[in-house]
């Protein structure tokens, strides 16, 4: 809560008791504020100096003692450090203590109603501090869920494409098996249409031979069969693979779309159930 500066100021008349005043500080400050050139600001501070102390004592002449007020104006910003500062001047002050308890009522008045003004923008402004500081943090909790979330979802796409990269190379793998048994087969094939040819000049061991030969010829398409059905399941479950991707990217799109459905389509999502070959 803000709190007014007042210093009391004590006049001393020619004529008259010592008088007592209170000089808002924040009032002379708050002139000098207003002017837009600086070298009106120490006459404006001067002014309401002037104002203040000819409102609480009219018959006090103040405009020939200039250099007291001047001397107050520069103390100002150490305002908190003083109980009180004595102006001596020319002038009377009469001892009317009506008169006096009406400026002392106006003035407290006018301080109740100050400090009840400033009370209610002090209170809207911390109201308004604590709405903002609870949104903020809000906010950020939000936005750290969010990036958690995104981080998640990013690793899980470079796993799945790592599994797709392992996938393809098994792929090749198995192609590259299958040409080696294909040529192996050739190579057989050859040998056999070679053995062929010479059964006319090895009649007696022909028989033998064709055994062997066949038996040899049944393991190598067993062998084939075998690794075709090997490429076979390597493309279904490359095509399952490359499905899954296809549903992750949907996903990804959904919840970059739409951040309030992330918790769900990560919860949906079960990474684990792709099986690695």
């Amino acid at each position: 809560m803000m709190n007014r500066e007042i210093i009391a100021v004590y006049i001393h008349p020619d004529n008259g008791p010592i008088k007592p005043m209170s000089l808002d500080i924040d009032r002379v400050r708050d002139a000098a504020y207003r002017q837009t050139m600086p070298a009106l600001e120490e006459q404006a501070r001067l002014e309401e100096i002037v104002g203040q102390i000819r409102y609480h004592f009219p018959k006090i002449d103040i405009t020939i003692h200039t250099p007291h007020i001047r001397s107050v104006m520069a103390r100002l910003y150490d305002a908190k450090n003083f109980s009180g500062i004595v102006l001596r001047l020319p002038g009377r002050i009469d001892e009317d203590a009506q008169t006096i308890s009406r400026n002392v009522e106006r003035e407290v008045e006018h301080i109740r109603a100050e400090f009840a003004r400033i009370s209610s923008q002090q209170q809207e402004r911390e109201n308004e501090y604590q709405h903002m500081a609870a949104q903020h943090k809000r906010l950020q909790a939000e936005r750290d869920r969010f990036r958690d979330q995104c981080i998640a979802q990013e690793r899980r796409i470079a796993h799945a494409t790592q599994k797709e990269q392992h996938m393809a190379e098994q792929l090749r793998g198995s192609q590259e098996r299958n040409e080696h048994w294909q040529q192996k087969l050739a190579h057989q094939k050859k040998l056999y249409e070679q053995s062929m040819q010479e059964v006319s000049c090895k009649n007696v061991s022909l028989e033998q031979k064709y055994r062997d030969v066949r038996d040899q010829l049944g393991d190598i398409r067993k062998l084939a069969s075998q690794s075709q059905r090997d490429a076979e399941q390597l493309q279904i479950q490359n095509r399952e693979l490359e499905q899954e991707i296809e549903r992750l990217k949907a996903m990804l799109y959904e919840s970059n779309s739409d951040p309030f459905k992330q918790d769900i389509l990560i919860d949906e999502y079960d990474y684990d159930h792709i099986d690695m070959q």
